[in-house]
């Protein structure tokens, strides 16, 4: 009887231990199924991580983003004066100024909210063209000397860079970077988020 017993256990013990088996295995099915389903590209988190990366990728593309662009007329005055030779010029002329920043790092993630995190770099001045065809000659001296073309790109450097002092003084990256953060935001609302978190990383 004894060895009737041992034998009818024997399958028992068996069965238990491939149900443990085939209860482990749907166990990692189910974990690699849900995993698939979480993380899929089809799945809401998979579409918001896919379309978070195109958003960066999009906002990346734009390269240089310009958003402000002013126009400065200047007057501007040169005297060299020797012993017996006399060079004056007055003149005006026009400067473009051009403020932005670049997109090309730009870094959009995701928070636990379903909130978009963008982080820009800062704004800078992007160009400062003098536009020479829009000289226009108010006065000019020549005693025993001549005026040439370098007499006059002399002072337009030097008012290049008082310019861009003044224009830094004026706030003119603040204003670009308040029209940077209104012109993302707009593309992300059209995108289908109406709201973001943005930083702009610090001045180098």
């Amino acid at each position: 009887m004894a060895k009737k017993k041992q034998e009818n256990g024997a399958p028992s013990k068996d069965k238990s231990r491939q149900s443990y088996w085939i209860a482990q295995s749907l166990l990692i099915l189910f974990i690699l199924i849900g995993l698939f389903l979480l993380f899929s590209p089809l799945s809401p988190l998979g579409i918001r991580t896919g379309h978070i990366a195109m958003m960066e990728q999009k906002v990346r593309s734009l390269g240089e983003l310009v958003t402000v662009d002013q126009l400065y007329r200047d007057v501007i005055y040169r005297q060299e004066k020797r012993l017996i030779s006399d060079k004056r010029i007055l003149f005006s002329m026009d400067f473009h100024i051009k403020a932005g920043l670049s997109l090309e790092n730009a870094r959009v993630s995701m928070d636990r909210a379903g909130v978009p995190h963008v982080t820009l770099d800062p704004p800078k001045i992007i160009s400062l063209d003098a536009d020479e065809l829009s000289i226009q000659q108010i006065f000019i001296r020549e005693q025993f000397a001549q005026i040439y073309q370098s007499d006059y790109m002399e002072v337009i450097m030097s008012e290049k860079e008082r310019l861009q002092a003044e224009a830094l003084e004026s706030g003119l990256l603040t204003r670009a970077q308040q029209q940077a953060e209104f012109l993302i935001r707009q593309i992300f609302r059209m995108a289908g988020y109406d709201q973001i978190i943005l930083d702009f990383r610090e001045q180098l």
